[in-house]
C-alpha cells in the first residue's frame, strides 16, 4: 500500500500533541518527540519553581546520548543554545499542562546569587571565578584532590533513596582542531561503546542490571565549551555508590576505542547529523554565524562535520582524549541522599590515582573584546522550505568577559530583569489581542556563547503580513526604548518578581537531585551563583523595593546600546524575499514613523469570584489506605483530594468532564484537537485571552484544557494561595466561556507549527498515519491538514457548551494542602453550580474495530530533501488485557526497546535513536498495540527493518534470556517505584476518576508488588502471541518524487 501526501502537506503526528493514554500512570507510548516535549514540560514547570533556587541550567547547545525510554523524557538539544523564536519551532506536548503565565524573560534571573568559596577554588583555567561577597548555600561541600580533579557535594531530600551524579568535563567543540572537528562528541559516543574494564557496552548491561536505564538514568552531553556524563543511581548504598563512581572513572581514563566500534559509532553519529539537520537548527546556526561572525563556536558545532567525521582515525581519537581528559579538568558533582565525608574518601579511593596522560595543549583564544559590529550588516535573512511562517528577532550582542558576582552587580541585575519583565509583559498582552501583528514573544538575556552577551527580542508572524510584523516589532523595541515604562508595568513586575522569589523560597525542600546536579555544573563553569532559595530571596528583597523606574528605564536603553541593534528575519523560502536590501527599506520606512510613550496599564481584578452560596456535601468517604479523601456535593460534583509533601506549597489540579473522544462527534473531524488548542484562547465572558493571561501570572498558575481520550480535562498548577483562583478560573470557563472569533487566530500559529513540524521528520509522517490506518477512525492520529481550518467558532461551542453544562466532573486536588482549604475552595466554585442529572453509570467503553493487516507494507511519502528515512511495525493487542497484564505488557516493550537499540544501533550502527512502547487508550479498551520504530539512513531503511523483524521473530520464538529480562526488569520496577511520590501520579492516574473506577484503588496498593511479581515467563508468552506477523502492520517512508 503506498499513500501519497498532497502536495507533500505536513501530517505531524497526533502522538506529539496528545499523549495517547497511561498504564497505571507510566505514558504506554511517546514517540522520541513526545519524550523530548514532556522534558520541555517539566523543565518549564520546575523553572516556575527553580528559578530563584540556583544558578543556571547547563548551556543549552547539547549533543548527547538519546533519553530513549517512554517514561523518560529525551534531552532537549538545541541548536546553539539560542531561545529564539523561529518560524518552525516545535510546540510542547499540551498534557497536562507547563505553560508559563509568561514568558520567561530572563536567563540569569536564577543567578543572582553567587557563593564564597575558599580562596584555593576561586579561580582556576578552565573554572570560571567563584569569587563573591554573598553568602554560600552552606550544604555544599566543595573540594579539589592533589591532581586537581574537583568535586561539589550538595546534600538533597528529593527523590528519596536516590543520588545524581554527573561527571564534568572542561571540553568541548571549541577544542577541537581543524581536523577534529565533532571528535569531543564522538568520543562521548565512544565511552557507552566501551572501556578497558567493561568492552563491548559491558557498563551499560551492567548497570541494567542494577536498575539504571540508558537514556533516563544513563547519559551524556556535548557542549561548545565541556562534556558531562550523567548517572541517576537508584539506592544510596555504598556498593552502589562505588560502582557509579567507577564508572565515571573507566570514562576518565578507560575509554577504548576499538576499530569495529568506531566504525558502528559513526553510523549512529551520522544518522544523529542527518536527524538534527532541520530547517529550524539551519537557521539558529545561520543566526549565530549573524550576530557574531568572528566566534570560534560558528565552527565549531559540536556534532562536527560530516568529511571529518567519516575520516576520524584511532590515533586521532586517543591523542584528543588523552590531551583533554585530564584530572584537572574534571569535576564530580553528586546531589542526594549522601553523606559528604564518607562521599570524600570514596572519591579519593577512585580519582586520586588519575593523571594526565599527554601534555595538555593551548586553551582555544578568548572571544574578541568587541566585534566590529558597525561593520556588520545591519539585517540578515534565512529561507528554508521546512519553515512555517515568520520570525524577527532584533538582537544586540557584546562580548563581557565573566567577572565575580556581587552585591553590587546583584542590583544591576535586578533593575535590568524588572525592565526585561516589564517590556516582555506588555508584548505578550498585545500578542493576546484580536488582531495581534505578531505572536507570543522572547525576551532574554544571555549568552549567545561563554564570554559572548546578547539580549534578545523575537517574534513570530505571519508570512502574508511580513510589513506589518517588521514595523511592530521594530517600533515596540523602539518605543519602550525612546519613552520607558509607566510606574503601573514597574508596580506588576515587581509584585510578579516578589512572587516568584518568594515561592522559590518555599519550594526550596522540594528541588529536585537531577535539577542541582545540572545547576551546579553550571555554577562550576560560569559561577554565576549557588545560593539557597532563601537566601536568595532574602538577598534580592532590598534591591527591588529599592529600583526606580528611571533607573529601569535606564538598564533597558543602556543594555540596547551596548552595540548596534540588528535583525534577523526568517521564513518560508517560498514566500519570504532571500534578500535583506528589502528588509533593511521596511526597517527604515518604519524608523521613521514617530512612537508614542505607552498608556498606563488599567487596574485589573478577577471578575469571577461569587458562584453563589458554597454546595453542601452530600457523602465523604476516607481511603486510609492511601490517605485520600473522596466527597460528593450535592449538586453531584465529585472531590479527590489527597495530602503531599512532594512539592512544598504547590498543589495538582486535574477537573475531568464527560467523555473525552469517545463522545467527539465523528462528523466534524478535527474538532477536539481544535478544542485542546484554541479553547483558552476565546477567553471568558468579562475577560480577554490577554487579561487571563495577566492574572494567572500574578497568581503563578499554570492551566490548560485537553479533550483525551475518556474525557475532556482542565489541567492547573499552582501555590497553594492560589487555588481558590484556579478553581475559580476553571468554574469560570464551565459556565461563561466566550468563544470569541480570534481564539482560532490566536491558536493557528501552532496548529500550522504542528502540521508543519513533519516536513523535517520522517518518522512524525508515520505517527500521523499510523491509528488511522489502523481504526479508520477520524478521531485518531492527526486530521487532515484542512480539517481543523475548516472549523467554525460555532462548532465548537454547540460541542462544548452541552458537555459543560449536563456532563459529569470529577476533581482531584493532591499536593500540599489541607482537606479543609480544599474543601472549602470546591465548594465556593464548583460545588455551587446548580445541581446536575443524577450520576449514571459510566459510559461503557467504546471499542475499536483494527483493520485487516496489510500484506505489504504502507508506505508514506515524504519530503524527498530529508536525508533519514523511517519505519515502525505495529502489532495490534485487541484484547482488554487487566492492570497486570497491561504491566507486563509495558514491561514487554521495554525489553523490546533494549533489543532493538541493541540491533540497530549498537550491532548495525544505523541509527541514533530507537524506540518500542505499549500504546493503551482509556476509553477503547481494544484499542492497544505494541510498536518498535527508528530513523535511519534513506539507503539503509530496507536493510535495518530486516534486521530489526529478524530479532523479534526471535524474541517471539525464543523469548527473551534471563539477562536480557533482568536488565529491562530492575529498570521498570525502580521507576514504579519513584513515580509514586509524586503529586503527577497520584492526580492523573490513581484519583483522576476514582469514585468511577474504584479498583484505582486496589491497583495502586498492589502496583509496586503486582509489577515485580512479573516473570520473564509472562512476558516470552505475550511476545509469542502478539508480535506475528499475521497481525503486522509495517509503515515506512519513502521520498515523494520531486
Amino acid at each position: 500500500m503506498r499513500i501519497e501526501r498532497r502536495d507533500l502537506r505536513p501530517r505531524a503526528s497526533m502522538q506529539n500533541l496528545l499523549a495517547i493514554s497511561t498504564v497505571d500512570g507510566a505514558l504506554a507510548l511517546k514517540t522520541g518527540a513526545q519524550r523530548k516535549n514532556a522534558e520541555g514540560r517539566r523543565r518549564a514547570k520546575d523553572s516556575l519553581k527553580d528559578t530563584m533556587s540556583h544558578g543556571n541550567s547547563l548551556s543549552r547547545t547539547q549533543y548527547h546520548q538519546p533519553r530513549r525510554r517512554k517514561r523518560g523524557a529525551r534531552g532537549e538539544c538545541v541548536s546553539l543554545g539560542l531561545r529564539t523564536i523561529f518560524a518552525a519551532r516545535t510546540l510542547a506536548a499540551k498534557m497536562p499542562p507547563r505553560r508559563h503565565p509568561l514568558p520567561r524573560v530572563f536567563t540569569l534571573l536564577a543567578a543572582l546569587i553567587a557563593i564564597a568559596l575558599p580562596a584555593h577554588l576561586a579561580k582556576a583555567a578552565p573554572w570560571a571565578n567563584l569569587e563573591t561577597d554573598l553568602p554560600q548555600d552552606p550544604a555544599l561541600v566543595l573540594g579539589e584532590l592533589p591532581n586537581g580533579f574537583r568535586y561539589a557535594l550538595l546534600p538533597n531530600a528529593e527523590p528519596a533513596n536516590r543520588v545524581s551524579l554527573r561527571l564534568l568535563v572542561s571540553v568541548g567543540s571549541i577544542h577541537e582542531n581543524d581536523n577534529e572537528r565533532g571528535i569531543a562528541h564522538f568520543i562521548e559516543h565512544m565511552a557507552f561503546r566501551g572501556t578497558r574494564n567493561k568492552p563491548g557496552g559491558g557498563l551499560i548491561a551492567k548497570l541494567e542490571r542494577m536498575g539504571v536505564s540508558f537514556g533516563p538514568d544513563h547519559t551524556a552531553f556535548t557542549s561548545f565549551n565541556n562534556t558531562i556524563y550523567h548517572l541517576e543511581l537508584p539506592d544510596v548504598s555504598e556498593s552502589t555508590l562505588r560502582e557509579g563512581l567507577r564508572v565515571f572513572r573507566e570514562y576518565a581514563s578507560g575509554i577504548e576505542f576499538a576499530s569495529g566500534d568506531i566504525e558502528l559509532e559513526r553510523g549512529v553519529i551520522l544518522s544523529e547529523m542527518a536527524t538534527r539537520d532541520t530547517g529550524m537548527a539551519r537557521a539558529a546556526q545561520r543566526y549565530s554565524a549573524f550576530i557574531w561572525p568572528s566566534a570560534r563556536e560558528n565552527s565549531r558545532s559540536p556534532i562536527g562535520v560530516e568529511k571529518q567525521i567519516r575520516r576520524f582515525t584511532q590515533k586521532q581519537f586517543r591523542a584528543f582524549y588523552d590531551a583533554w581528559y585530564r584530572p584537572e579538568r574534571m569535576a564530580l558533582i553528586a546531589v542526594g541522599q549522601i553523606d559528604p565525608d564518607a562521599l570524600r574518601a570514596m572519591i579519593a579511593d577512585e580519582f586520586s590515582p588519575l593523571a594526565a596522560r599527554a601534555p595538555a595543549r593551548p586553551e582555544p583564544p578568548p572571544p574578541s573584546p568587541r566585534p566590529a559590529s558597525r561593520k556588520l550588516p545591519a539585517v540578515g535573512v534565512f529561507t528554508h522550505n521546512e519553515l512555517t511562517g515568520m520570525g524577527v528577532m532584533q538582537t544586540c550582542a557584546w562580548a563581557e568577559p565573566p567577572a565575580p558576582f556581587t552585591r553590587e552587580k546583584l542590583a544591576e541585575h535586578t533593575r535590568r530583569n524588572l525592565a526585561l519583565s516589564m517590556f516582555t509583559r506588555r508584548l505578550t498582552l498585545r500578542a493576546r489581542q484580536p488582531g495581534a501583528p505578531f505572536g507570543a514573544p522572547n525576551v532574554e538575556y544571555t549568552q549567545l556563547f561563554p564570554g559572548l552577551r546578547m539580549v534578545q527580542f523575537a517574534v513570530p508572524g505571519d508570512l502574508n503580513k511580513t510589513d506589518i510584523v517588521i514595523a511592530a516589532a521594530e517600533q515596540s523595541l523602539r518605543a519602550a526604548i525612546e519613552h520607558g515604562f509607566t510606574q503601573g508595568e514597574l508596580d506588576e513586575a515587581k509584585a510578579d518578581l516578589v512572587n516568584r522569589y518568594r515561592q522559590g523560597a518555599l519550594y526550596a525542600p522540594s528541588r529536585k537531585s537531577a535539577m542541582l546536579a545540572s545547576q551546579l555544573a553550571y555554577f562550576l563553569l560560569h559561577g554565576e551563583g549557588f545560593s539557597t532559595p532563601e537566601t536568595t530571596w532574602r538577598e534580592v528583597e532590598k534591591p527591588i523595593a529599592d529600583a526606580t523606574l528611571d533607573e529601569c528605564n535606564a538598564a533597558f536603553a543602556k543594555l540596547w546600546s551596548r552595540a548596534p541593534v540588528r535583525t534577523f528575519i526568517n521564513g518560508n523560502i517560498r514566500l519570504l524575499p532571500s534578500k535583506p536590501a528589502a528588509f533593511e527599506k521596511k526597517i527604515a520606512a518604519s524608523r521613521a514613523i514617530p512612537v508614542k510613550p505607552p498608556a498606563g496599564i488599567k487596574a485589573l481584578d478577577f471578575a469571577y469570584t461569587d458562584f453563589g452560596k458554597p454546595g453542601l456535601i452530600a457523602e465523604t468517604k476516607t481511603l486510609p489506605e492511601i490517605d485520600a479523601h473522596l466527597v460528593r456535593f450535592e449538586n453531584n460534583i465529585l472531590l479527590n483530594f489527597k495530602h503531599t509533601e512532594y512539592e512544598k506549597d504547590y498543589v495538582l489540579i486535574n477537573l475531568r468532564i464527560g467523555h473525552g473522544k469517545r463522545e467527539e462527534p465523528k462528523n466534524v473531524p478535527g474538532i477536539g484537537l481544535l478544542a485542546s488548542k484554541a479553547f483558552l484562547f476565546g477567553g471568558l465572558g468579562r475577560h480577554t485571552a490577554a487579561e487571563i493571561t495577566q492574572l494567572n501570572a500574578r497568581h503563578l498558575l499554570d492551566i490548560d484544557f485537553i479533550v483525551a481520550d475518556d474525557a475532556a480535562h482542565f489541567y492547573a498548577q499552582c501555590p497553594v494561595r492560589s487555588l481558590p483562583y484556579a478553581l475559580q478560573m476553571m468554574t469560570a470557563f464551565i459556565t461563561d466561556a466566550a468563544y470569541r472569533p480570534e481564539s482560532f487566530v490566536l491558536a493557528r500559529p501552532d496548529l500550522t507549527t504542528l502540521f508543519q513540524h513533519t516536513l523535517s521528520s520522517p518518522s512524525a509522517n508515520l505517527n500521523a498515519i499510523c491509528e488511522r490506518a489502523l481504526t479508520r477512525d477520524t478521531r485518531f492520529g492527526w486530521p487532515n491538514y484542512d480539517e481543523p481550518a475548516s472549523r467554525t467558532v460555532n462548532e465548537l461551542r454547540e460541542w462544548l457548551v452541552p458537555l459543560f453544562t449536563y456532563d459529569d466532573i470529577e476533581l482531584s486536588i493532591v499536593g500540599d494542602v489541607d482537606l479543609q482549604a480544599a474543601l472549602d475552595a470546591a465548594a465556593g466554585t464548583l460545588g455551587a453550580l446548580p445541581v446536575r442529572a443524577k450520576r449514571l453509570p459510566p459510559k461503557p467503553n467504546t471499542g475499536i474495530a483494527f483493520a485487516p493487516a496489510p500484506s505489504a507494507p504502507i508506505v508514506i511519502n515524504v519530503n524527498p530533501a530529508l536525508k533519514q528515512g523511517a519505519f515502525l511495525l505495529v502489532w495490534p493487542v485487541p484484547d482488554a488485557g487487566d492492570t497486570h497484564q497491561d504491566r507486563a505488557r509495558v514491561l514487554l516493550a521495554d525489553a523490546l526497546d533494549n533489543a532493538v537499540r541493541l540491533c540497530i544501533r549498537e550491532q548495525l550502527g544505523a541509527a541514533y535513536v530507537s524506540s518500542a512502547a505499549y500504546a493503551t487508550h482509556d476509553g477503547f479498551d481494544n484499542f492497544n498495540y505494541l510498536f518498535v520504530g527508528a530513523e535511519v539512513d534513506r539507503g539503509s531503511l530496507d536493510k535495518a527493518i530486516n534486521a530489526v523483524r529478524k530479532t523479534i521473530a526471535r524474541i517471539a520464538a525464543n523469548g527473551f534470556s534471563d539477562d536480557e529480562f533482568l536488565r529491562a526488569k530492575r529498570p521498570f520496577v525502580e521507576h514504579y517505584d519513584q513515580q509514586s511520590r509524586t503529586n503527577a501520579y497520584w492526580g492523573y492516574t490513581v484519583l483522576r476518576d476514582i469514585q468511577n473506577r474504584p479498583e484505582r484503588l486496589t491497583q495502586a496498593l498492589t502496583r509496586l508488588a503486582d509489577v515485580s511479581s512479573i516473570t520473564r515467563d509472562e512476558i516470552n508468552a505475550i511476545a509469542a502471541r502478539h508480535l506475528r506477523d499475521e497481525t503486522l502492520f509495517l509503515f515506512k517512508t519513502a521520498p515523494a518524487k520531486k
